[in-house]
Order: C-alpha cells, then structure tokens, then sequence
C-alpha cells in the first residue's frame, strides 16, 4: 500500500485507468518477485448523474 501511495503524492491523474496503470507499473518496476499485478481503483465521487456507489478501472499486467 505504501508503494500506491508513493505514486499518487504530487500527482494528478485525469482518468483512474492511467492511475491503475502507473500503479501496476512501479510494483512490477519495483518488486522483481512479482510476475503479474491487478489494480482496481475506485472513485467514489463520480462527474456524471448516476445512481452508483463508485465508479473503477482495473487493470492486470504482467512481465
């Protein structure tokens, strides 16, 4: 979770799959052990009217 947070601080993401994406991206950068990653991230507060709790972007990478 540490590492999710670390590629968050001073940035802005305008869409919650570049930010799965860079987040799948550095574990696998970061952790030679990991062989796949699957990131789901969640954004609550969504722009558009709509009953939903959330709306999410998951991706899964690989080596």
């Amino acid at each position: 979770m540490r590492q999710c947070r670390r590629s968050f601080v001073g940035f802005r993401f305008n869409l919650i799959e570049r930010a799965a994406e860079v987040i799948a991206t550095e574990i696998l950068e970061r952790f030679d052990k990991a062989v796949e990653v699957t990131v789901k991230v969640e954004k609550p507060a969504v722009p558009v009217d709509c009953i939903c709790d959330y709306f999410a972007a998951e991706v899964t990478r690989c080596r």
